[in-house]
């Protein structure tokens, strides 16, 4: 009790004096401002020079890009001179110190001429007094941008084919076209022509595609590149441009030099104003036999603008043999293994053909497969394979089992997204291609992935062209 007793006693003595320090130090204050002599004014007040050296208040204001107020005074510097006219107490500043100071400026500009009273007649020189405030110089100040690095752009493949043709039933048109190395007119033969029935029904927002047949085939020059080939066959697989969107296969029919399908396919959720923006590619594909490559035989284009409201048509599509045979992204070789008992899936990357080479000339590159086995917007896993280096024409016989969930045998929602990559000091990692297989793919990924699941126990591989990701 003492002790508390003791320390409240000395901190009520620290307050105390701490008081009258504060009292003593603001009168002393006081008294130094309002007494005080004129022969101690050049002890308080240093004198200023005749000819003092400023910064131009112009360039200060340019600096800081502020709008500013200037009112001219005329201020009074006999004592400061020497001049003796009316001693006596100098101005003081009223100004309140704070924590802008560093922004809230008053500069004075001296000039260098004097200028004569008309008042006194006494020599004085004008002082202007700035009146605005000053931003932060770094507020004003034009930051200099960074310049990007120079890095090559991807060429983009040539997705469209060159083919503006008119169309002549019954006949074989030709297209004319000029050379890139010369300059000299060159003209390329169809393979042949494609037999299309287009309708539009508005009511359900559907186009309706009948791909008929394919006439006028040479089949003796097709026999000749599927040298040794047992049983060779023709499929027509199509899209919407642009973007290469609703991918869509006929079935398989022997080679022959009509070549009938007469399948139907239903496209949805296209209404009549937007089809008119639209067109459908066509290309005819021919496999030498199972597992291997698919070689394009010839592409063709249908315009969707000219098609009339409710109306149908009839197009025969010229075949234009492409500049090339595959894909123009490249190939991939993948063979898979359903194992149920096992609750096992396992892949198998074995190679790549024909990669797109997206890389600067002359930079090193390195070919990586990334898998993502993906559940609606969930991934579930993902494997990657080992790096080959500088080949357009990589090799991996990467294996992975994946384990097959006991909720969903039959893999139902799930899709394995194959993603080719290639790696550079230039541009880093980017992307070639994909393949995504699964319940929800079209075309020949669904065929092999469907090929899978009801042969059980059983390795089968297939060849797939990359598609773009954009």
């Amino acid at each position: 009790m003492v002790g508390a007793i003791i320390v409240i006693c000395l901190l009520l003595g620290i307050l105390a004096g701490l008081g009258m320090y504060y009292v003593i130090r603001r009168a002393r204050r006081n008294s130094a401002d309002n007494e005080f002599d004129d022969d101690d004014e050049s002890q308080i007040i240093p004198t200023i020079p005749k000819q003092v050296t400023t910064i131009s208040v112009q360039s200060r204001i340019a600096k800081a890009k502020t709008n500013t107020e200037w009112s001219t005074e005329e201020i009074d510097h006999g004592a400061h001179n020497g001049v003796d006219e009316d001693p006596g107490r100098p101005e003081i500043s009223s100004r309140p110190r704070g924590s802008r100071k560093k922004y809230d400026r008053i500069l004075t500009e001296t000039s260098d001429s004097t200028r004569i009273n008309a008042q006194n007649g006494s020599p004085t020189t004008g002082r202007r007094k700035f009146l605005g405030k000053f931003l932060p110089f770094d507020m004003g100040r034009s930051r200099k941008s960074k310049k990007a690095m120079s890095v090559p752009v991807r060429p983009k493949p040539a997705l469209q084919d060159d083919f503006h043709i008119p169309t002549h039933p019954g006949s074989l048109p030709t297209q004319v076209g000029r050379s890139a190395s010369d300059n000299h007119m060159s003209v390329v033969e169809a393979m042949g022509l494609l037999h299309v029935h287009i309708t539009h029904r508005h009511q359900e927002e559907e186009l309706v595609v009948t791909i008929q047949e394919v006439s006028e085939i040479d089949v003796a020059d097709l026999q000749t590149r599927v040298t040794g080939a047992i049983s060779p066959i023709i499929y027509v697989v199509g899209c919407i441009m642009p973007g290469q969107r609703r991918r869509f296969k006929t079935r398989d029919t022997a080679l022959a030099e009509v070549a009938k399908w007469n399948e139907t396919i239903t496209l949805n959720d296209l209404s009549f104003s937007a089809i008119g923006q639209l067109a459908l590619r066509f290309r005819v594909m021919l496999r030498p036999a199972l597992g291997q490559r698919s070689v394009i035989l010839g592409s063709g284009a249908a315009v969707l603008q000219d098609l009339e409201f409710g109306g149908q048509k009839d197009v025969d599509l010229p075949l234009i043999k492409p500049k090339f045979e595959h894909s123009e992204l490249g190939d991939i070789h993948l063979s898979l293994c359903y194992q149920p008992e096992a609750r096992r899936l396992v892949y198998l990357i074995i190679e790549a053909k024909d990669l797109l080479k997206t890389t600067a000339a002359g930079a090193r590159t390195q070919s990586i497969v990334h898998v993502d086995v993906i559940s609606g917007e969930r991934r579930l896993d993902r494997q990657k394979t080992s790096a080959v280096k500088e080949t357009e024409d990589p090799v991996w016989n990467h294996q992975v089992a994946y384990p097959i969930p006991t909720d969903n045998p039959q893999l139902r929602g799930c899709r394995f997204v194959f993603t080719v990559h290639q790696k550079d000091v230039v541009k880093g990692m980017h992307t070639v291609g994909q393949v995504e297989l699964g319940w929800e793919s079209t075309c020949e990924e669904l065929e092999h992935w469907q090929d899978v699941i009801r042969n059980p126990n059983r390795p089968i591989a297939a060849w797939h062209s990359l598609q773009s990701t954009e």
